[in-house]
């Protein structure tokens, strides 16, 4: 059961918005909305067991509407081979440079001391990918980024 987050106790009602918060009744719903309306959201997080979790719209969107609004978690090459290779530090072109441990394109030792590409540099080494998968490289580097997150 939820509860109510501004007494904590079984909650029975959410906010008519995004669904995303509880309330015990009309009253702390009114009350806390001066705190949480900044934070409403226009979509509800659903979970069913067919589906996981997933959003649903809160409210009529209109074409531009803001919907999530976050950091970025991973950033990486696109991995088009029609593109010059570019560096994984930066994203300039590299034009040849390599990495002296991996050998992933980079622009300089520069990008090759940053620390998101020591931790990346360490398993390309290891299994020596670089000189494996040349060509489709950049679409393994994202989702390496996104597993090495912590």
């Amino acid at each position: 059961m939820r509860s109510c987050v501004v007494c904590e106790v079984a909650a029975s009602q959410w906010c008519g918005g995004c669904g995303n918060v509880s309330y015990c009744g009309v009253k702390h719903q009114k009350s806390h909305w001066i705190e949480h309306k900044a934070a409403c959201s226009p979509f509800k997080i659903e979970q069913s067991a067919q589906l996981g979790k997933y959003l649903v719209a809160g409210r009529n969107l209109c074409a531009g509407d803001l919907i999530l609004d976050e950091e970025i978690a991973v950033l990486g090459p696109t991995g088009d081979e029609d593109l010059p290779d570019v560096c994984l530090g930066c994203y300039f072109p590299t034009h040849g440079y390599k990495c002296s441990k991996c050998q992933a394109p980079l622009c300089g030792p520069t990008c090759e001391r940053q620390s998101h590409h020591s931790q990346e540099c360490a398993i390309l080494a290891k299994y020596d990918v670089c000189t494996k998968v040349k060509k489709d490289l950049g679409l393994l580097i994202s989702p390496l980024r996104f597993l090495l997150l912590k």
